[in-house]
């Protein structure tokens, strides 16, 4: 029987594409769903971990549990080579801990499809994140921030001025990862760390405006921004006035 010019190469292009589709549940490139994408390798949590996570909520500690949540997400991360399913298997033995502390009586099927229709780590990550937040997070109107909200805001406060402050600079200072702080702040505040940070510099632009002596392209730099014109349309958006007639007015 004849052979099909290129046939053999087949299984290996198929196997190329199964890789690339893996990655992309890890770095979140794309937003894809990969139901056939198997490993012989299984990621799995450690029965101490689940204890230390189920403790964490009868304590009504939030942030421990959360912190749980994250030295998962950081453990998938690390190996980004095993069987997909068996890193959702583990968010949902999170997520049924969670069911089970509040007393609730769901179906699992219905459960795991709600982890399963989460289509990278990170959106898998702050599903479950919001649902622990939900149940068990104290609202911030309780006006009680903790520490480690504390801890992210003067960090930000002392470093407002560097063009280099990100997201994943501030979780790299707080020891945890991008996600867990945005999660964590975001429910804690009602606002993004960005947001935080935006808000920060414009009040500081506000500040250094009224000194006649500096420039706009001065401002700018002082707060954290290389380009003047993107900073200046940001303050007009903000302020509702560009930087030039705050300072006149």
């Amino acid at each position: 029987m004849p052979r099909v010019r290129g046939l053999e190469a087949l299984p290996r292009a198929w196997a190329s594409a199964r890789e690339a589709l893996s990655l992309h549940f890890y770095r979140e490139k794309e937003q894809v769903f990969f139901p056939f994408v198997k490993r012989t390798d299984r990621f799995s949590v450690g029965r101490e971990d689940l204890a230390r996570f189920r403790e964490s909520l009868r304590d009504n500690d939030i942030e421990r549990a959360m912190a749980c949540v994250d030295e998962i997400e950081l453990g998938a991360r690390r190996l980004q080579a095993v069987d997909i399913d068996s890193v959702r298997d583990a968010f949902f033995r999170l997520y049924l801990i969670i069911v089970e502390t509040l007393g609730n009586k769901s179906e699992e099927t219905y459960i795991w499809q709600e982890i399963r229709e989460r289509q990278t780590l990170t959106a898998l990550t702050r599903f479950v994140l919001h649902h622990l937040w939900t149940a068990f997070g104290e609202p911030a109107s309780h006006g009680k921030l903790s520490r480690t909200i504390r801890e992210i805001q003067r960090f930000v406060r002392e470093n407002y001025m560097s063009m280099g402050l990100t997201l994943g600079v501030i979780a790299e200072h707080s020891g945890l990862s991008r996600t867990y702080v945005s999660s964590l702040y975001k429910a804690a505040t009602g606002q993004n760390v960005n947001e935080y940070l935006t808000a920060l510099r414009i009040e500081k632009a506000k500040e250094l405006l009224l000194d006649g002596h500096r420039k706009t392209h001065e401002v700018a730099l002082s707060v954290g921004y290389r380009d003047a014109n993107y900073f200046s349309a940001l303050f007009k958006k903000r302020v509702g006035r560009s930087p030039s007639v705050y300072r006149e007015s």
